[in-house]
């Protein structure tokens, strides 16, 4: 895949096996992207249960909680088949709850890749959409956009000066990545336009850093331009 391809790819799939994404993603940022796949779906979710597993694992990805929460979560999954629970939910809901269960029970690569593949399921059965349809490439697409969130361009990795983290450009940054709307997870637009706006004030003149902040989004925990500011890996 050129850097082109990358910008412009609008099916997530090919992008997961891109050789440029792989040089760079880490545990953390697959455990992100899984939650906010999720995320999309949250009102698909039957209960709480798949709700709680995926704030465990957005939990379990900023190192608040270890392994063994998530292999008891797990269990809870096992205890609500074993009773019977799955059964009179719908298909998108089905989707939705085997995604948050792979949450708890997956890890790397197939994390994200079977939590998205669910999502995408659930999402498209949610709304009726077949292939070709209106509305499906939009869908596709939401999901590729948010690995360019969280990976931004791998072909030309940013930089951040440290004479552009000064105490306002760090706190503005905390406080943007810690306050996000619920159940959406999406970070304040708000909040990242004045982090820019304080960027640019101490000296950055990088068009994809500030580009990144003041642009629409959506803006999830995992955005590579807090977690350049944050030293986040």
């Amino acid at each position: 895949m050129t850097e082109a391809e990358w910008l412009a790819c609008a099916d997530d799939d090919p992008m997961w096996h891109s050789e440029p994404l792989w040089l760079k993603v880490g545990a953390r940022q697959y455990q992100l992207y899984a939650a906010a796949c999720c995320r999309r779906i949250w009102p698909l979710f039957p209960d709480r249960l798949c709700r709680g597993a995926v704030e465990l694992l957005e939990r379990f990805a900023e190192g608040a909680c270890d392994r063994s929460a998530l292999e008891q979560a797990e269990e809870g999954f096992h205890d609500y088949i074993h009773n019977g629970l799955h059964e009179g939910l719908t298909e998108a809901q089905n989707m939705a709850f085997s995604a948050a269960w792979h949450c708890v029970s997956e890890g790397g690569y197939r994390l994200a890749s079977l939590v998205a593949d669910n999502c995408h399921r659930a999402d498209r059965e949610s709304r009726g959409l077949k292939s070709g349809a209106p509305g499906w490439a939009e869908e596709r697409r939401a999901y590729s956009d948010l690995i360019r969130e969280m990976i931004g361009n791998p072909f030309r990795p940013a930089l951040v000066q440290p004479a552009w983290l000064t105490p306002a450009v760090t706190s503005l940054a905390t406080a943007a990545y810690e306050e996000r709307s619920l159940p959406s997870g999406e970070l304040d637009l708000a909040r990242l336009a004045v982090l820019a706006d304080a960027l640019e004030e101490a000296g950055c003149s990088d068009p994809d850093l500030l580009g990144h902040l003041r642009s629409p989004g959506p803006h999830v925990r995992g955005c590579w331009a807090i977690d350049l500011i944050l030293g986040k890996q």
